[in-house]
């Protein structure tokens, strides 16, 4: 997946990247000025929210281990209530997956970034 294109998106943000592994991906390292963290959904806890103290979560819309609709659930148990972004290739329902996210994720903003798309 590419992230280039998202680093703008992230400029000035506290993020925390919840991934399939704990690392965050490489050119996310150099976004949100040095404010930017990374987890693993099994090791989101409320002590993961409160060192990274996130005004963005960033998540693939679906790896592996889980999907946004997993993050979104997660992040509503743990009070979070900032932005929540999932980051897709392309999605050819768009509208019908923002809905269903949308259903579960009410406590925030919720978009979803298609990476393809950043690049035109």
């Amino acid at each position: 997946m590419s992230f280039t294109r998202l680093v703008p998106y992230l400029a000035g943000h506290r993020f925390l990247y919840v991934g399939q592994t704990p690392d965050l991906p490489g050119v996310l390292r150099d976004a949100g000025s040095g404010c930017a963290y990374a987890t693993t959904l099994q090791d989101l806890d409320p002590h993961v929210i409160l060192r990274a103290c996130p005004d963005v979560v960033l998540s693939p819309l679906l790896c592996e281990s889980h999907d946004i609709l997993d993050v979104a659930r997660a992040l509503n148990t743990l009070g979070y209530s900032g932005e929540l972004i999932a980051i897709a290739r392309s999605l050819p329902h768009y509208a019908m997956v923002q809905d269903e996210v949308r259903e579960i994720w009410s406590a925030g903003n919720f978009t979803i970034i298609e990476t393809d798309r950043l690049l035109h």
